[in-house]
């Protein structure tokens, strides 16, 4: 009795026979092909692992095909289409808008009183007319608005002894207004004048309208080098004073009616009358209405 196992090629013939007869048995079975493939597998498994038990090689085992060549791929599932979850809506977004009170802009103030030949106007800090009086009107409403910007005047009553303007005369530092104790009497005779010493009188400025005497207008302080005088200045000497003083009249308005038809000879009409320091050639005093005959 033979009690050496086989080897080498007795070996390999033995386990070549062995795999025949094994795929020769699943061929004739009509097993399902799931069933077929894990029985073949699992008999050529078991030929490989007796192969290494009794020497023959890795090597020799795959040449006979004793080596399985992996499990066959399990049959794909049939998948079944199912519809895809709708997505939840998004939120909508509510901008709310805030409730909000527009700030007005703020009102108008006076900020410069503006003496021409025919009227005060008093101009706001935005650039626009705050309000204007004609020196023909009665000057109740200039004096109620300037008291109310610049605080109560100092009131005196102007009587001349002989000749001269009666007035009442109504003086803010800097600035003053003479109301005539007559009536205006247009076109020849005013019901107020005004005249300014300073170039501001509180926080009003004070100067003429724009292109009067110069681009800007004129103001107190201003240089007499750089007024465009539409008179010849003339020189004269400060009545109370004696210093010299030159004036002019600038911003002349438009001719007015002969005071007596048959007998003048000049054109009359209204100015505003600027004097100014003979030495220093500075402004020291605007005057309005300045006219170039007697009233």
């Amino acid at each position: 009795m033979r009690t050496e196992p086989p080897h080498g090629d007795e070996l390999a013939r033995l386990l070549a026979s062995m795999r025949e007869q094994v795929l020769e048995q699943t061929e004739d079975e009509p097993a399902p092909r799931v069933r077929e493939s894990r029985l073949r597998n699992g008999v050529l498994g078991a030929l490989a692992a007796i192969a290494l038990l009794l020497g023959v090689g890795a090597g020799a085992a795959f040449a006979f095909g004793l080596w399985p060549d992996g499990p066959e791929p399990e049959p794909a599932a049939i998948s079944t289409p199912t519809a895809a979850p709708s997505a939840a809506p998004s939120p909508t977004t509510t901008i709310e808008q805030e409730e909000y009170t527009a700030v007005p802009a703020p009102d108008p103030v006076p900020a410069v009183i503006e003496i021409s030949s025919e009227r005060v106007a008093v101009i706001a800090d935005d650039g626009s007319e705050f309000a204007a009086y004609s020196y023909f009107e009665e000057p109740a409403p200039l004096i109620a608005l300037l008291t109310e910007q610049l605080g109560e005047p100092v009131v005196t009553e102007v009587r001349p002894q002989w000749e001269g303007y009666s007035s009442t005369r109504y003086e803010w530092n800097g600035f003053v207004l003479s109301d005539g104790i007559h009536p205006p009497d247009p076109p020849h005779g005013p019901g107020f004048y005004v005249h300014a010493t300073a170039a501001a009188v509180g926080d009003l400025v004070v100067r003429t309208p724009p292109g009067v005497g110069t681009a800007a207008g004129v103001s107190v302080g201003d240089s007499t080098a750089d007024i465009v005088a539409e008179e010849s200045w003339s020189e004269h000497p400060n009545p109370e004073s004696g210093q010299a003083r030159r004036s002019t009249r600038i911003g002349i308005g438009e001719p007015l009616p002969p005071l007596n038809p048959a007998t003048s000879e000049f054109e009359a009409n209204f100015g505003v009358w600027v004097t100014a320091d003979a030495e220093s050639g500075l402004v020291v005093e605007l005057r309005a209405p300045a006219a170039n005959f007697g009233v």
